[in-house]
This record gives C-alpha cells, sequence and structure tokens, in this order.
C-alpha cells in the first residue's frame, strides 16, 4: 500500500521541509478511522463532493467511486513542481523523495491528490 510507504519515509519526508498529504473522497469518520488503522503520520483530506479531484485530473465526474492514482508536488509558493500521472505504489515514495532531492526542496509540499493514493479510503503521498 503506497500509503505505508509514505508513512515509513516520513521522517525523510520531514528532513526535507516536505508534508504529505492525502485526499479521499470518503467522509471525516472514515478518513479518520484508516489513518489510525495504518499510523499514518500525515493527513487524509476529505473531498466528499469529488470537487478537488476533478480540479486535479483523479475524478471525472461527482459520482465517480474510485480516484484516479495521482500525485502532486507542489512548491513553497502553491505552484505544482511536478505530477506523478502514472503512480506505482511500491515505488512512489521513493520517486518522490528523488524528485525532492533533484529540486533541493527548500519547503515543499507533496500532496496525492484524490487520496494518498490509497485503495482504501479514496491522496498523497503523499503523499
Amino acid at each position: 500500500m503506497e500509503g505505508k510507504g509514505f508513512r515509513d519515509r516520513a521522517q525523510k519526508f520531514s528532513s526535507r521541509n516536505a508534508v504529505i498529504a492525502g485526499v479521499s473522497f470518503d467522509p471525516p469518520a472514515k478518513n479518520r478511522a484508516f489513518r489510525e488503522k495504518n499510523d499514518f503520520p500525515f493527513d487524509l483530506l476529505c473531498d466528499e463532493d469529488r470537487s478537488v479531484s476533478m480540479r486535479y485530473g483523479a475524478a471525472k465526474k461527482p459520482r465517480q467511486w474510485f480516484a484516479r492514482r495521482i500525485s502532486y508536488l507542489i512548491d513553497p509558493e502553491g505552484r505544482i513542481a511536478r505530477v506523478y500521472e502514472k503512480v506505482r505504489p511500491g515505488r512512489h515514495p521513493d520517486e518522490v523523495l528523488a524528485t525532492l532531492d533533484e529540486l533541493g526542496s527548500t519547503a515543499v509540499r507533496s500532496s496525492g491528490a484524490a487520496s494518498a493514493t490509497e485503495r482504501g479510503p479514496r491522496p498523497a503521498m503523499g503523499a
């Protein structure tokens, strides 16, 4: 599970001044339970109406059941620094870390749009 990869590397992201957030279609109570069950040290944001997911390309319509796996690396000014359209859950956390190193991360935020790209509550990241 991709979220666990971000969880297991949370210190590495923190040392690069990166913040991980996931976005999910689920309501707050379900997201909270999923986050606690998996011991995620990052927030899972709720997008029940899919408005964020549609803006970021993770959903095409408001009633869509599952989010597309896609992640965004957002810079300190709120601009998209990198888009990960082909997310492979097992490799993605390391891919984002490599990008942070490549960009010389200074307070870059990693956000999985439309889920932490989990199959449970539907970012990130980071994730």
